[in-house]
């Protein structure tokens, strides 16, 4: 599981990147500023973009910036009891109740060592952190491949973490999309990256 989840961070920064590239060739007035590029992903792909975006490797080749929003559905996050321990752990080390910096750099250092994500220049722009990507949750109530449970323990973890996050529930819906769902996607879309 892990050196898939390696391969596929690895792929789609290099298919990010080369996105980019291909924006930034539009022209003169195109502004390389814009945070145009969003991830997107269902199920198993929303876990694996949790994963890029947590693992820190958008953020060390200067890609995060560029990335307008995230959009997970009927998605979990991987290894989110190892990340609970160490969001608990940064709590428990500073007497003003925790740190919350020191909880996301924590999780990044832990997701990159387990996915071997380390390089010699492994850092990251902590000024712009993946944290700060809108990201827009949603999941159905009756979801039995991905538990409804899993999404809003997802839910939880990512607002411990300081995170942007917008997540919405969805009455009757199994392990699918539908069209409020969508609507949904749509309108965050237009607030945040328009």
């Amino acid at each position: 599981m892990v050196d898939g989840m390696n391969e596929s961070s690895l792929y789609l920064t290099n298919l990010i990147r080369e996105e980019i590239e291909v924006l930034d060739g539009r022209g003169e007035n195109f502004n390389a500023r814009n945070r145009n590029v969003i991830i997107a992903g269902f199920s198993q792909g929303s876990a694996m973009g949790l994963m890029l975006l947590l693992g820190g490797e958008l953020q060390r080749q200067g890609l995060s910036r560029r990335v307008g929003a995230f959009v997970g559905l009927s998605g979990w996050l991987p290894f989110r009891r190892q990340i609970e321990e160490i969001i608990s752990r940064e709590c428990v080390r500073f007497s003003d109740g925790g740190d919350v910096g020191a909880a996301r750099n924590a999780t990044t250092a832990y997701l990159r060592q387990l996915l071997r994500l380390r390089s010699a220049d492994d850092k990251w722009n902590l000024h712009f952190g993946s944290h700060r990507i809108p990201s827009f949750f949603g999941h159905g109530e009756l979801d039995v491949k991905v538990k409804f449970e899993w999404a809003l323990q997802l839910r939880d973890i990512l607002e411990q973490l300081e995170m942007d996050i917008n997540f919405r529930s969805y009455k009757g819906l199994e392990h699918w999309w539908d069209e409020q769902e969508m609507t949904d996607v749509a309108e965050f879309l237009q607030k945040k990256v328009a």
